[in-house]
């Protein structure tokens, strides 16, 4: 059983190529939860469009990269900070409209971590914060679960941000963007500490 389906976008392979046989072997051994979108001029005659979870756009490559950038700017994005107990976790890119599963399994993914499907999560609860506001937060409860909109924050120039608290689970680390962030966090308490804190101030 899945509790998801992952889909692949493959820009210009040939038949005969070792990466597209790779992908036609992953869509054979994983048909149930992997779907492959192949973008190839020269198979406009493919006589099963959708056989074994393929299907095949005769699109040439420069119009295939401007429509999946037209398509990307019409879904809202946010970034999210996912973090633990202990401060583990990642930061993402994500849609808005990102349901607590998604947002789940994206911070398990950015983290490096490999939970198995099937793995019991009934002792993780999960909860959105207002990154700027104090006691402003929610809990989300089901998997389903959408994040209401004012609790991101906005500033103009950047994504919507939101916290995410998890409880229950300890990533045991922080990718790369909740690193570069927490660095940064630091740097500006220390500069604070230094201006307030010094005895011209008092």
């Amino acid at each position: 059983p899945t509790r998801g389906t992952v889909a692949c976008i493959e820009l210009g392979c040939s038949a005969s190529e070792l990466a597209a046989q790779g992908l036609d072997w992953m869509v054979r051994d994983f048909k149930h939860s992997l779907k492959l979108i192949r973008m190839r001029p020269q198979n406009a005659d493919t006589p099963d469009a959708w056989a074994g979870g393929t299907v095949y756009l005769p699109v040439d490559l420069p119009e295939a990269f401007d429509q999946l950038s037209a398509l990307m700017q019409q879904v809202p994005m946010a970034r999210f900070i996912v973090y633990d107990d202990v401060g583990g976790g990642a930061e993402l890119v994500d849609r808005l409209d990102a349901c607590r599963e998604r947002i789940w399994r994206r911070a398990l993914a950015e983290s490096g971590q490999d939970l198995p499907a099937d793995a019991n999560t009934d002792d993780v609860t999960m909860e959105a914060c207002h990154p700027v506001i104090d006691n402003m937060n929610v809990a989300l409860p089901e998997a389903s679960t959408e994040v209401p909109a004012k609790y991101f924050h906005t500033q103009e120039g950047d994504l919507p941000l939101l916290k995410v608290k998890v409880s229950g689970y300890s990533f045991g680390c922080q990718n790369s963007f909740l690193q570069v962030r927490a660095r940064q966090v630091s740097r500006l308490f220390a500069d604070l500490l230094a201006m307030f804190g010094s005895p011209a101030y008092q």
